[in-house]
């Protein structure tokens, strides 16, 4: 959906404040969640068998990749910035992982535009790794942008501030892409609360399409969520997407993702 048709639509039904009302609530319900007060998570224990245990240098080819810089780095391995040599040296996320898991399946079956895009899968069963490329979009996660604006009152905050903190914490500056569009100029213009709810629209949406495709995400949380260089919110990360329980089912022997941020539900006696 168009960013100015969700403007319209928020401005017309779910974001007008009755006369009298505080629209930052009782609790300064901005938009500003708990996850930038408590920063600290409980990440997957790093497996022995994984297959990349030290993260590659600047330079290092891996199947056809130039590593450029490493962006981050999970229990199942790393993620680069590289480019593509058969392909014009475009620019590129490369997510390097063990053989495990069916993350690449499931982002298959996924074409949305709030859902970062599965460009190829390729296994290497000689050193145990899968590499899933994706496209570079610039921009940085929603836990980086909170994290620039905690020392600013939510109350304070505006769209600009946001767009102001995604340039700040936009690293590689050279290889990010075009940084214009819509979705920037509706940050532009708008109130942080507004701004907030727009991208939780956008990740709904997301979300349902996911779901319609039998696919739960199970760790939806701000650093899997990306605010790409012209301002569009993507989701990230399905490499813990399974079908959803069925009622009455037995719960499966593994969940993993966030422990301090998921349903009370999905805890013990299932959690690894």
């Amino acid at each position: 959906m168009n960013p100015w048709v969700r403007h319209s639509f928020l401005r017309e039904s779910c974001l007008e404040t009755p006369a009298g009302d505080d629209p930052h609530g009782p609790e300064g319900a901005s938009g500003e969640p708990s996850e930038v007060e408590d920063s600290s998570e409980r990440e997957e224990p790093a497996r022995a068998d994984s297959p990349q245990r030290t993260a590659a240098r600047e330079g290092d080819e891996i199947a056809g990749f130039r590593v450029l810089a490493v962006l981050g780095q999970g229990a199942e391995g790393f993620v680069y910035l590289a480019t593509q040599r058969e392909l014009s040296d475009r620019p590129v996320v490369l997510k390097v992982s063990s053989l495990e898991g069916v993350e690449h399946r499931s982002l298959a079956r996924l074409q949305h535009a709030h859902i970062v895009p599965i460009l190829s899968a390729q296994d290497l069963p000689e050193t145990g790794m899968r590499l899933i490329c994706l496209p570079y979009m610039g921009g940085t996660t929603l836990e980086h942008l909170l994290e620039e604006l905690v020392d600013r009152p939510p109350r304070d905050r505006t769209g600009v501030d946001l767009l102001e903190a995604l340039d700040r914490t936009t690293s590689l500056a050279a290889r990010t892409p075009e940084s214009n569009g819509p979705a920037r100029e509706f940050l532009a213009v708008e109130s942080y609360e507004r701004a907030i709810a727009w991208i939780g629209l956008c990740l709904a949406e997301a979300l349902h399409h996911a779901h319609q495709r039998n696919l739960v995400h199970w760790d939806v949380k701000p650093a899997n969520i990306l605010l790409a260089a012209d301002g569009m919110p993507l989701l990230l990360d399905f490499h813990l997407a399974q079908p959803p329980l069925g009622p009455g089912g037995a719960g499966p022997e593994r969940l993993g993702g966030t422990p301090r941020i998921s349903p009370p539900n999905s805890s013990t006696p299932w959690w690894p």
